[in-house]
């Protein structure tokens, strides 16, 4: 089930505002292509990149998913811990405004930078194939995206192998190639 980003986010605003904090983030994910206009899917969840979420963004995200019927875990900070390391060194030059209000500031990772992460995705655990598609790399992109992929090591056996065979079904799928 999705949920309402642009909701969500005013809300959280909201309970920023009555406590008199205002706080920034970088999200990626879903909730970030839906925001760029990338795609209409829906998602279940707002991935931050970074800062870490403090105990004001946690306590503002509770009350937005106690009034909204939301997973406790609908703004979470899972992929910082998991991912960013894996982002290029630079990727904080790249990122932009995509929600903003009086208490809240959002921003989002570059669609090269969000490409790198669902890349990597995609090859892990298989289920980020469409959002790569709605990215419309570029074939230069693609190459980009997978020679970052091949840099990274994350444990798994035929990483080589997999990198590849994601970058190949990319380029067929894009019409950058042929069978």
């Amino acid at each position: 089930m999705g949920i309402d980003i642009k909701g969500s986010l005013e809300l959280l605003n909201h309970y920023l505002k009555q406590v008199g904090e205002q706080r920034s983030f970088v999200i990626c994910g879903g909730a970030s292509l839906v925001l760029q206009g990338i795609q209409g899917r829906g998602t279940a969840d707002i991935d931050i990149v970074g800062p870490a979420i403090d105990e004001v963004i946690k306590d503002a995200s509770v009350s937005v998913a106690r009034a909204l019927s939301l997973s406790p875990n609908w703004l979470n900070d899972d992929v910082h811990k998991i991912f960013s390391k894996d982002l290029p060194l630079d990727w904080e030059l790249r990122v932009f405004e995509v929600y903003s209000n009086s208490h809240l500031v959002v921003q989002s990772l570059s669609k090269f930078d969000l490409a790198i992460l669902k890349f990597l995705a995609e090859c892990d655990r298989q289920k980020d194939f469409q959002d790569l598609l709605d990215l419309e790399l570029s074939e230069l992109e693609i190459d980009e995206v997978a020679k970052h992929a091949l840099t990274r090591n994350p444990g798994i056996e035929n990483w080589a192998e997999l990198v590849a065979a994601v970058k190949r079904r990319l380029k067929l799928r894009m019409r950058y190639e042929k069978i």
